[in-house]
């Protein structure tokens, strides 16, 4: 499966922010400026980071600045591990992202999908890696190689659109500005609803939100781990009473609330195997 190949090949995890024309964003990217202070920046723009709510409010404030202060401390330990092998600030922000790959796949991401099949993970073959290691910049910011790789391999699989915006998968960042402008006026003309990108409906994963919001039995969870004692001592640390308040809106509504509420289930399930 293709784990990791999003940001060894597609600069996913880079520091980048979307071009914008006429203050409408295109396929287009460019680094951002890494400020001085890496681990707070890091912090604050890692794309995997949760990012459709404001995590931050549900924090205590007397907290808060302890707990950044504890994950600047933790992404620093490693730079200074690393930095001795790094040319510049980017080199450091992709060392903090491969230090450990477990930080981004864990055991129970891939021991789930054991249960059905053997797996193979591609981005841990060490050539692959070496290779990943070997890339300029432009080669990865855009996904270059890999577009390349698939029309190399199958060009008819390469055309296949994607679940993301319906464009072809093989599609450079002109190709896919360009139909999306074209779209975009045709949607408007025609007012044919044809002229969309892909909506939740569309594709083959299940939306989060949407998931929480139809299925009984998963909301059933969610609530046994939020009203867990032993959860709520052990994460004293977030604003229980708002996250009460705001839960009973995601669960009735999708409005992004889902990823943080599967994150405190998870972690309620992880210690109720261990009781």
């Amino acid at each position: 499966h293709g784990h990791a190949l999003d940001y060894l090949f597609q600069g996913m995890y880079l520091p980048t922010e979307t071009i914008k024309i006429f203050d409408s964003p295109t396929f287009f990217k460019k680094i951002k400026k890494i400020s001085e202070n890496i681990p707070s920046f890091f912090i604050k723009n890692l794309p995997y980071r949760l990012k459709f709510i404001n995590h931050e409010k549900y924090i205590k404030k007397n907290h808060q600045k302890h707990i950044n202060k504890m994950l600047e401390n933790s992404i620093s330990e490693i730079i200074e591990i690393n930095k001795k092998n790094c040319l510049n600030s980017l080199d450091i922000w992709e060392s903090i992202l491969i230090e450990s790959l477990g930080r981004h796949y864990s055991w129970p991401n891939i021991g789930s999908k054991m249960s059905i099949i053997e797996q193979r993970t591609l981005c841990f073959d060490n050539d692959i890696f070496d290779f990943f290691l070997s890339l300029n910049l432009e080669d990865k910011i855009n996904g270059k190689v890999i577009r390349k790789a698939q029309i190399l391999m199958n060009s008819k699989l390469s055309s296949i659109p994607t679940g993301n915006y319906g464009f072809s998968a093989s599609d450079n960042p002109f190709i896919k500005t360009t139909k999306l402008v074209l779209r975009k006026i045709l949607r408007h003309i025609t007012f044919n609803k044809k002229f969309r990108g892909p909506i939740a409906e569309d594709r083959t994963w299940p939306d989060r939100d949407r998931y929480l919001v139809n299925n009984e039995k998963f909301q059933s969870l969610i609530l046994e781990s939020l009203n867990s004692k032993f959860i709520r001592d052990k994460l004293n640390f977030l604003d229980w009473k708002l996250i009460d308040i705001d839960s009973q809106r995601w669960i009735k509504k999708p409005s992004g609330g889902a990823t943080f509420l599967i994150s405190i289930l998870s972690l309620h399930l992880f210690f109720k195997e261990l009781e």
